[in-house]
């Protein structure tokens, strides 16, 4: 789930991202929870669509409690996450948060992680300790998007796609849906796909996603298709969605269409105890590999193939 932030001076704050944040006010939903709960808070409030979960740090190891912060983009969306925790006997409190105040914060919990056997995933004011002969580096600005590598879904993805990827034949044609920064894309093109289409609902994106594209030398590779998945003409020999379960409701159908007959599908963004459910919803593909971290799940999956 969430980690806690380190505790980082005022000063050290990294330059506001190139997205410039929304205008209108947003909420912040705050909770003290038992450290024994954080699986099951963090996952309730994902599940409802927060923006971003932030972990109060523990001054001490043997400290229990923990302050858990969620945003969203309104008072009005932050009610249903206080109404649940309500009925676990959780009390919470909301508060307004200037845009730029989340932004900012936001940027203080992207920090260098490590996925898979080999990739290092950084921000621009970190320097890894790294190396690239030996492993992939990727450079990501994290904007206000997820997809800073430090959630377990996307950790969970880069491993599947660094396993799986390098299986197809030929120069992969790849699909990111809801890419988010774009780490997905930009590392599917480094580890040798031949091109990459993005779709992300959100247009205030596209500047982080080509910003990383660029950033990585492979912008030439990755580009932007329809968010209607309908639209797109061909099949793909790799689809991802890292998305909340709700979403992948709503386009399992297309997912499973523009796979190609030889190809995988890798999907997360959804809880282990909403796999079989997912696994129904891509009914005509069958599990390759299932991944799991801290609660979460990820899927590999492909037609005809056990």
């Amino acid at each position: 789930m969430a980690s806690p932030g380190p505790v980082v001076p005022p000063e050290a704050i990294p330059p506001r991202s190139v997205n410039p944040p929304p205008e209108p006010e947003m909420t912040a939903l705050v909770v003290e929870i038992d450290r024994s709960e954080e699986d099951l808070v963090c996952g309730l409030l994902w599940s409802l669509d927060t923006l971003g979960v932030l972990i109060g740090d523990r001054p001490e190891p043997t400290d229990t409690r923990l302050r858990v912060t969620a945003y969203f983009p309104d008072a009005g969306s932050a009610r249903p996450a206080a109404e649940q925790l309500d009925r676990l006997g959780l009390r919470s409190e909301l508060h307004g948060v200037d845009p730029y105040e989340y932004s900012d914060r936001w940027r203080l919990h992207a920090r260098t992680h490590t996925a898979g056997s080999g990739i290092v995933i950084h921000p621009p004011w970190e320097t890894p300790d790294a190396d690239p002969s030996r492993q992939l580096v990727l450079e990501i600005e994290p904007g206000r998007a997820f997809g800073s590598g430090s959630h377990p879904t996307t950790r969970l993805c880069l491993r599947l796609l660094e396993r799986h990827l390098p299986s197809l034949v030929g120069d992969p044609r790849v699909l990111d849906v809801g890419t988010g920064t774009g780490i997905l894309a930009v590392a599917a093109a480094r580890l040798g796909a031949g091109s990459v289409v993005v779709t992300e609902t959100d247009s205030e994106l596209r500047a982080t996603w080509e910003l990383n594209a660029e950033q990585n030398r492979v912008a030439d590779r990755i580009g932007p298709g329809d968010t209607d998945l309908s639209t797109h003409a061909g099949r793909y020999d790799l689809v991802m969605a890292n998305l909340l379960l709700p979403t992948l409701r709503e386009l399992s159908d297309d997912l499973v269409r523009l796979t190609t007959d030889q190809g995988r599908l890798i999907v997360s963004g959804v809880l282990l105890n909403q796999v079989d459910e997912l696994l129904d919803l891509l009914g005509e593909l069958v599990p390759v590999q299932i991944l799991r971290e801290d609660g979460w799940a990820a899927l590999c999956l492909a037609p005809g193939h056990g």
